[in-house]
């Protein structure tokens, strides 16, 4: 089913992707999804870039995020343990002040 990739709670309001597709064309989104990859472009990304991984990731497990931060040439990884790939949702704050530590510390805000 579904409940696998997303629990109760998990998606922003009124967005809920468990009743608008039926299980097996979303289970086939997600292998498309994760078999997906721009590694190859990832050292050519110049700018300052911060990782924002979750724990409970499965469409980009915690291995993938540490080799993601690995190949970007100036990059710095945040892990939320128990976030998952919609971490905005529950984890709001803790991604706001990761970015806001990360732009103030490479003096990106204005």
């Amino acid at each position: 089913t579904t409940g696998r990739w997303f629990r109760d709670g998990e998606c922003a309001p009124g967005f809920d992707p468990r009743g608008r597709l039926d299980a097996r064309s979303f289970k086939a989104m997600s292998l498309a999804a994760q078999r997906h990859t721009a590694e190859d472009l990832l050292s050519s990304i110049s700018v300052p870039t911060l990782v924002v991984a979750g724990g409970t990731d499965v469409f980009t497990p915690p291995e993938r995020a540490r080799a993601i931060d690995a190949a970007l040439p100036d990059s710095e990884l945040v892990f939320l343990p128990k976030a998952s790939h919609a971490g905005l949702v529950g984890h709001g704050e803790p991604i706001a002040e990761a970015v806001d530590d990360f732009l103030t510390r490479r003096g990106l805000l204005a």
